[in-house]
């Protein structure tokens, strides 16, 4: 399990890992939208699970 912050992190890693979980940083309720315009600040807290294994 990985946390990490921004979405240009995301992004690079995103390739790497499936099953995204997406969560505010001050809030427990998760964020379903991807291409929220909230994912692009600071404040969000992205929560990646699963790395995908190597083929």
């Amino acid at each position: 399990t990985y946390y990490i912050r921004a979405a240009q992190q995301l992004e690079q890693l995103s390739p790497d890992f499936s099953d995204f979980e997406i969560y505010p940083w001050k809030s427990q309720e998760r964020v379903l939208d991807m291409d929220a315009p909230i994912l692009e600040t600071e404040q969000w807290l992205y929560y990646l699970c699963q790395v995908k294994s190597a083929s």
